[in-house]
């Protein structure tokens, strides 16, 4: 990752002073995320869609109290998430829930809990489709067979994928009046895709469109601007539904993506025998894991742009425990505050505390402008999640 060209920072101010926070933070903006929900809702809703968010991307308490105002609902992708999705849903918003690995012990909760629930094979549909079907409309996620994510990590369409029932391996009739889910994309900026998919599963498969009680379109893409609303729109006329077949959509990143920032402090700065000023910064890639599984070079914000090329490293024994470089106009000395951009996603739900480096700090910034913390870590967190007791010294 370090032979490519150092990025820049990013100019403009940032909506609150880092150095307001104790570091390792992780910031989430209120204002960004209410705007980015309405923002969604409103295209969902002009397209006849039920607008959800999915759990998997940002699942923090306030975070989702904030959405169930705003949204038709969540998903959720174990019995822990539904169990938190619906402590803040109450009864005034709809529950999906999907998982390759739900059990039998767990079905009647989840059933009990959630309103729809996706079985992601037909084993599991046949052996737990009984006892979920008491409670919750049951519908049955597939694979339309079309890839369209390079790295095949993230691809759910993968060959020999665990996502979903291959369309041509769907018995016909079996599907009769089950919800059909399908995910087929990561992160993507083209709703064509979604187009793509249900032409493909149009083509190959019509009559699980014609027989399916009810859709779930997922997730996988970032919902930016008004051509959006045109693809999407698109999407659902090849549906061919009406109001008595619900259409849900539930992205995950494209709400809490852009609201997120990761706040840490330079503790030390020196040159190694690449001549570039290695940083090493209080928190790790640990705390932002799309860097390592993605190979995700994050912005940077709150420092100057220049040709002075840093390496940001993180606080960890591991090798590989880089941000990335940077150019920047000076120096960076020990208590310098940099900010990582687009950490709403992927970041608090992954984070973890290798080396017994602390979890960021917790905060939101209010639409008011406040700056709220609402969770600190300590040495009782580390202990406990290495088996020891929860009332640590």
């Amino acid at each position: 990752m370090d032979e490519a060209p150092p990025m820049q920072p990013e100019s403009g101010p940032l909506p609150f002073d880092p150095q307001q926070v104790r570091t390792p933070a992780l910031v989430i903006d209120e204002g960004a995320l209410a705007g980015a929900a309405r923002r969604f809702a409103a295209l969902a809703h002009g397209t006849g869609c039920h607008a959800l968010y999915s759990l998997k991307a940002l699942s923090l308490p306030w975070v989702l109290e904030c959405l169930s105002r705003l949204l038709d609902g969540f998903s959720a992708s174990s019995l822990f998430e539904a169990r938190l999705a619906r402590e803040h849903l109450g009864d005034r918003g709809t529950l999906q829930f999907v998982s390759p690995g739900l059990t039998p012990e767990q079905a009647p909760a989840v059933a009990e809990l959630c309103d729809r629930v996706s079985f992601n094979s037909l084993s599991q549909w046949r052996r737990l489709g009984s006892v979920v079907a008491g409670g919750a409309a049951c519908g049955l996620r597939i694979n339309p067979g079309l890839s369209l994510v390079e790295d095949p990590r993230f691809d759910p369409c993968r060959p020999g994928s665990k996502l979903g029932v291959p369309v041509d391996r769907v018995p016909r009739g079996e599907a009769a009046g089950l919800g059909l889910h399908l995910h087929t994309n990561c992160e993507s900026t083209c709703v064509g895709d979604l187009v793509r998919t249900v032409e493909r599963l149009r083509e190959t498969r019509p009559d699980l469109i014609e027989d399916a009680g009810w859709f779930n379109l997922g997730g996988g893409y970032l919902f930016d601007d008004a051509e959006d609303r045109h693809r999407l729109r698109e999407a659902v006329d090849l549906l061919g539904v009406d109001g008595s077949r619900p259409v849900l959509l539930e992205p995950g990143a494209a709400l809490v993506q852009a609201a997120g920032f990761l706040v840490t402090s330079v503790t030390d700065c020196f040159r190694t025998d690449r001549d570039v000023l290695t940083a090493i910064l209080d928190t790790s890639v640990n705390h932002l894991p799309e860097v390592l599984e993605y190979q995700y070079r994050p912005r940077l914000a709150g420092v100057e742009p220049g040709r002075l090329k840093h390496s940001l490293a993180g606080a960890s024994c591991l090798a590989g425990d880089l941000f990335g470089d940077y150019g920047l106009s000076t120096p960076l000395e020990p208590g310098a505050r940099l900010t990582f951009l687009d950490a709403g996603s992927y970041s608090v739900v992954k984070s973890h505390m290798f080396n017994g480096i602390n979890l960021p700090t917790l905060y939101s910034l209010t639409e008011a402008g406040d700056l709220l913390e609402r969770r600190r870590f300590d040495y009782g967190d580390f202990r406990m999640r290495c088996g020891g007791p929860a009332n640590a010294c």
